[in-house]
């Protein structure tokens, strides 16, 4: 494993660990808030079968794995999480985490392969807050979590081993906002992990019989000052390449598309960014620009027939940049790039129409003595590793 980087970056997603000072009149409390969540391999584009990149503020470690069916042996994932540290004594924090199941045929709002449950969570460790926001700070996909083996691994005709994963058509994630009862938290979480068609017999037949999880790891951040509020903006573009072979350049979409602006309450000096939610759409009908039209080949390099849109991943990812807070009119504005590649070095078997959607959510605070301090952790790891490194807050 190499050793993780540390570079610096400004901004927030999601993520904590607490401590605390004996002195009065409050506590101060350090928030560990994710800025990047970048998943990558080497070298080809690989099915999603175990992918995981999270902040464990228990540990106060980075949690990494990125398994690619078979082929992931001959290649080496690579993982990013970005994050700032802030400390105030105007903040209280809680964190939890869910997994939710998607069952053949699952459907959330008319999307397909999406699933909805909640993170509940004590609300005294939140009491004071006068303003809430739930932000992610992780998540982690399964592919075989079964506890007796599926009906299609052991087809007598196709069978199909669920490890091995699945071709995608893109994953997304949204944290609903905090809602409050006598005794807890709860915050609604919505999932999706579509699962697309390719160029295998056996994991096509697969697929409508498949069950895949996701689990979801999420930081809720008060303010418990008076200039507590809650606030979010939005982002939506595409991108799409009409081409494919080996090595297909895919660019990042322009800084312009990537613009948000978030507009809070004017007066509070500080605010706290982070991602609520994302999605990634890989050649859905209805989530790409429709001047991308779908096309693959009709055979694989092995003469195996290309039978649907779905894709092998290199690359997905998302990164809060370039950010700045205007207090006196409380708004922050910066840049939100989400990304994702199917490019491979080896052949690829069809062209890219993404569609990608990001909220980011604002909290802001009264405290000009908050503090912070920013970095990035990167990973490099083996296919079928479930790495962890610490953050540590305050290396040189």
């Amino acid at each position: 494993m190499t050793r993780p980087r540390q570079t610096a970056v400004w901004l927030l997603l999601a993520a904590v660990s607490a401590c605390s000072e004996d002195d009065p009149p409050a506590e101060e409390v350090e928030v560990v808030v994710a800025q990047e969540l970048t998943s990558r391999w080497a070298i080809l584009s690989h099915r999603i079968s175990a992918l995981e990149l999270t902040y464990d503020p228990r540990t106060s470690a980075v949690a990494a794995q990125n398994d690619g069916g078979g082929f992931g042996a001959v290649d080496t994932p690579e993982a990013v999480y970005g994050w700032t540290a802030i400390r105030s004594r105007e903040l209280v924090a809680a964190f939890g985490s869910v997994t939710i199941a998607i069952p053949p045929g699952s459907e959330a709002d008319g999307e397909p392969f999406s699933a909805v449950g909640q993170v509940e969570l004590e609300r005294e460790p939140l009491r004071e807050a006068t303003a809430l926001v739930a932000y992610l700070r992780g998540y982690r996909i399964d592919a075989d979590a079964y506890e007796s083996p599926p009906d299609f691994e052991t087809d007598p005709d196709l069978p199909y081993d669920p490890v091995e994963g699945y071709t995608s058509q893109g994953i997304g994630i949204a944290l609903g906002a905090p809602a409050v009862s006598d005794e807890t938290v709860g915050v609604e979480v919505r999932v999706r992990n579509s699962l697309g068609t390719s160029d295998r017999a056996d994991m096509n037949a697969a697929i409508p019989r498949a069950t895949t999880w996701v689990r979801v790891d999420v930081v809720v951040v008060g303010a418990t000052g008076p200039g507590g509020a809650a606030s979010r903006g939005a982002v939506d573009y595409f991108l799409g390449v009409p081409g494919w072979g080996r090595g297909t350049v895919q660019p990042r979409a322009a800084e312009e598309l990537q613009g948000f602006e978030v507009s809070g309450e004017p007066g509070p000096a500080a605010a706290l960014l982070g991602l609520t939610a994302f999605d990634v759409w890989v050649n859905v009908d209805g989530h790409h620009d429709p001047d991308c039209v779908v096309d693959q080949d009709d055979i694989n390099s092995w003469d195996e027939p290309v039978s649907g849109p779905g894709r092998y991943l290199r690359e997905i990812g998302l990164r809060i940049h370039d950010s700045t807070y205007d207090a006196e009119a409380g708004a922050a504005r910066g840049k939100l790039d989400l990304y994702v590649s199917t490019a491979s070095e080896y052949d690829e078997i069809g062209n890219l129409c993404a569609g990608l959607r990001g909220e980011v959510g604002m909290l802001q605070l009264d405290d000009p003595d908050a503090a912070t301090e920013s970095g990035s952790l990167s990973l490099t790891f083996a296919s079928g590793e479930a790495a962890t490194e610490p953050l540590v807050v305050g290396a040189p």
